[in-house]
């Protein structure tokens, strides 16, 4: 079977080690596949001392022991990306943790080597033992992004379904706590960061997605944030498990809202979300210092002939007419979009390009959300300085 394996695409960061498209996978590969998913004692040990998990680690002492396992770790890496398959988007993915993870993003970037079954069985056994099993999937963007390696001919117990994800990006979407899932919390929660982080979310209401209960779910949990556990308007019908990842997300110091999208919300929680009246956002801005602000909006009607630009080689960027954005009276940036269909990685690209600022600016942040209707309801946000 090992010789069936061979390298399904190219990286110019591989090419030092000449491993190119259509190379069989070498033995050090095998070896180092081997190890890991036969040995679980090296898997914790590498995790434990290759990485700085938590920040508490100096530079030189990490580089001095990531430098004795870099070889096993590139090989790990080169094995998920050169010989790996797109994780498949019907499929559900599972890992056990053992500790009620607190994140503040559901699409992540796993830049450890992590282990994941298909088995369900295997999920609730886990959750059965420890508590938890995170259900992952597809990040979402380009298949490139979202790699994996299937174990199960290297590995010794190969029933257990187990894949190789490193440096991938990957969509969490449900949380088995003692069997019982949690994937419609996911739901309301994954909306209420969309909304917090000014994504466009107006088609989620509209086609049903986000129901009204949702909304109201949502309401219950800002009243919570607000309250101690201890007042009798204290909503315990929400899981405090969830109540805390509720609690954590906006926290990047902004809280962004896109007043053409909120027609959609219910009153009670447009009421919550209202600036210079909310108690929610005072209570944000008094204890998190995370300060609300309404985001502007534009809308760019690609013609035609740009779209078909963005389909023939050599796939040139389109770009939209000039924007302003005033700053006071008299100051003001001048930008315009650009966007790009990138046939070699599959990704559909969008970028602010600055064309004017005043001479007293030195830096500025950008945000920039996406939202096409026409296009599958395709949407996306960068951030960029």
């Amino acid at each position: 079977k090992g010789l069936k394996i061979v390298a399904r695409r190219e990286h110019d960061w591989m090419k030092k080690f000449k491993l190119l498209r259509g190379s069989p996978i070498t033995v050090d590969h095998v070896i180092a596949i081997y190890c890991y998913c036969n040995v679980p004692c090296l898997q914790r040990a590498y995790k434990r001392y290759g990485y700085n998990s938590d920040g508490t680690i100096a530079r030189e002492e990490l580089m001095k022991k990531h430098g004795e396992i870099w070889h096993y770790s590139r090989l790990l890496l080169e094995a998920v990306h050169c010989f790996g398959k797109p994780l498949d988007k019907k499929r559900k993915y599972y890992h056990g943790i053992d500790t009620q993870l607190i994140f503040d993003r559901y699409n992540v970037m796993i830049d450890v080597p992590l282990s994941l079954t298909t088995e369900k069985d295997i999920a609730y056994s886990f959750s059965d033992v420890s508590g938890i099993s995170v259900e992952f999937g597809h990040g979402g963007l380009s298949d490139l992004q979202s790699l994996c390696l299937d174990l199960s001919m290297f590995s010794d117990f190969p029933l257990e379904q187990e894949y190789l994800i490193f440096h991938s990006f990957v969509s969490v979407r449900d949380l088995i706590i003692k069997r019982l899932h949690h994937d419609q919390w996911l739901s309301i929660l994954r909306f209420w960061h969309r909304l917090t982080e000014g994504f466009f979310f107006k088609h989620l209401i509209d086609s049903k997605a986000i129901t009204r209960n949702d909304q109201l779910c949502i309401c219950a949990m800002v009243q919570n944030t607000i309250l101690t556990n201890k007042s009798k308007k204290y909503d315990h019908r929400i899981p405090s498990y969830m109540q805390s990842l509720f609690d954590v997300l906006g926290g990047n110091g902004f809280f962004w809202i896109i007043n053409s999208e909120y027609d959609g919300l219910v009153p009670r929680l447009k009421k919550y979300l209202t600036v210079n009246s909310s108690p929610y956002l005072t209570h944000l801005e008094s204890t998190k210092q995370i300060s609300a602000r309404c985001a502007q909006t534009f809308e760019w009607n690609v013609n035609s002939i740009d779209t078909s630009q963005l389909f023939v080689k050599p796939h040139p960027w389109i770009k939209s007419d000039s924007y302003k954005i005033f700053i006071n009276e008299n100051d003001y940036l001048s930008f315009h979009f650009e966007c790009q269909n990138k046939a070699k990685s599959g990704l559909f690209r969008c970028r602010i390009h600055l064309d004017e600022k005043p001479e007293n600016v030195a830096k500025i942040n950008l945000g920039m959300g996406l939202f096409c209707a026409k296009a599958n309801n395709f949407d996306n946000y960068s951030y960029g300085e």
